[in-house]
């Protein structure tokens, strides 16, 4: 009689190509994983700045508005000023414009570091 033993299976070299496939398939698909992550984060970071942009433009627009320009001093040749010097319309009479006090706007460094800036400080309206 002639007997034949079938057996069904993989052999190593099948199990090890596939598992090796599968390897680099999942190391892929990590780093798009991860990848997607930093951008996420990356974009959050962006929005979060340009909202204090946004909200610092528009403090600078509250503070600038009603300024006569013909009383804006304080900048160089090339437009730049660490202190410009202003007064405000307040109202007017039957010769002139009526202005507010001499304001300037300026720059006072902080002494806590904030989220990693080396010289912090802020912009503040000075009056008088």
């Amino acid at each position: 009689m002639n007997r034949h033993t079938h057996q069904s299976g993989f052999t190593i070299l099948e199990v090890a190509v596939v598992v090796s496939l599968l390897g680099v398939g999942l190391s892929t698909l990590g780093s798009v994983f991860t990848r997607n992550h930093e951008l996420i984060r990356d974009t959050r970071a962006h929005q979060q700045v340009e909202a204090v942009h946004r909200s610092n433009v528009a403090a600078l627009a509250r503070v600038l508005r009603n300024v006569d320009l013909k009383t804006l001093s304080g900048f160089d040749a090339k437009g730049e000023s660490t202190q410009p010097q202003f007064s405000r319309v307040t109202g007017a009479d039957m010769d002139d414009l009526l202005y507010s006090g001499d304001e300037k706007l300026t720059w006072m460094p902080s002494a806590v570091a904030v989220d990693g800036v080396v010289n912090p400080g802020a912009v503040y309206l000075v009056t008088g």
